[in-house]
């Protein structure tokens, strides 16, 4: 009967190792190297050679014309391939045992890559979403600083319109289509013979009555106010 290769403790160890340590590396990088440096030494292992998913592979990785074997073990998650490992074997049949074992070890690391990928895709997404919001702050910043100078402007101007109105010697009012007065200046109640504006507006309830000679006339004015706002 043909004896099989056994399997080596140490070699098992050696995995269990492996895979107690990567999660703990910093990148893919150190990773996949880290992981080479660990797989030399297999049974029927002559070189290792790996290759990162987003780089060029090493020109010496499996090439055609030599006349040995090769052996790939790629890391692969959901379609995603993060990488994967090229090992010349010179030894099939001593190697041959430990590719199941390998072939786990390779499922972790596709599992602590893509875990790592989508971690690098959640800070970028994070920091995108930190700055968006970051110039969309300061562009209501501005907003708010811009309206808060109108509004100073729109006051001072009120403040300025009122003084004018206040203090004319001219007589000004406001009044509603309907026919009373809203609003009228000290020198325009003085003029009707009030005290006060706001016995003027009291006193007067129908302009067209008590304030027009003649009532035809606040008609016209209406009749020109209302061209001049169409």
């Amino acid at each position: 009967m043909e004896n099989k290769p056994k399997l080596s403790a140490q070699m098992l160890g050696q995995i269990a190792l492996i895979e107690g340590m990567v999660i703990h590396l910093p990148d893919t990088e150190s990773i996949m190297g880290f992981v080479a440096r660990g797989l030399e030494d297999f049974p029927g292992v002559g070189s290792i050679r790996f290759q990162i998913a987003d780089k060029e592979p090493p020109e010496d990785i499996a090439p055609d014309n030599e006349p040995v074997s090769y052996h790939h073990f790629p890391i692969k998650m959901n379609g995603a391939l993060h990488g994967g490992f090229f090992l010349k074997i010179l030894d099939p049949d001593s190697f041959a045992p430990y590719i199941p074992y390998l072939h786990n070890l390779m499922n972790m690391l596709a599992v602590i890559l893509e875990e790592r990928v989508q971690r690098i895709l959640l800070d970028s997404n994070r920091d995108e979403l930190e700055k968006r919001v970051d110039r969309r702050t300061k562009q209501l910043q501005k907003l708010l600083d811009e309206l808060k100078i109108t509004e100073t402007r729109l006051r001072k101007s009120e403040l300025n319109y009122r003084s004018i109105f206040e203090n004319a010697v001219e007589g000004f009012f406001q009044s509603t289509p309907g026919g009373w007065f809203i609003n009228v200046n000290p020198a325009f109640a003085k003029m009707l013979g009030y005290d006060s504006p706001e016995d003027t507006i009291a006193g007067i309830t129908d302009l067209e009555t008590q304030y027009y000679v003649h009532a035809q006339d606040r008609h016209h004015y209406k009749e020109v106010l209302q061209k001049m706002e169409s």
